[in-house]
């Protein structure tokens, strides 16, 4: 997660530059090319595919228990309704 963070931060700050360099050109004033800015941003493999599974585990774990809470009132006893409108009824 450290890696991402960092290149998270390379890159807003990249964006950041780029912003405070930039000028409006004038409609008669001709557009050169833009300056390239190229960052180079080192990241563990390993380290940043166990951030990924840890995540997806953890999204995963919440998704069960959330579905487990929806459900155990379905689990405890089943609940039969019938149809009803409210008019008293008579046989015959």
């Amino acid at each position: 997660m450290i890696a991402f963070k960092r290149a998270f931060e390379a890159a807003a700050l990249a964006t950041a530059a780029l912003a405070i360099t930039a000028h409006a050109a004038p409609a008669d004033e001709e557009v050169g090319d833009a300056p390239q800015i190229l960052v180079s941003v080192e990241i563990d493999k390993a380290a940043f595919r166990a951030d990924i599974d840890r995540y997806v585990r953890s999204v995963n774990d919440e998704i069960r228990a959330t579905l487990a809470d929806a459900l155990k009132p379905a689990r405890l006893a089943p609940e039969i309704r019938l149809a009803d409108d409210g008019a008293p009824r008579t046989r015959g």
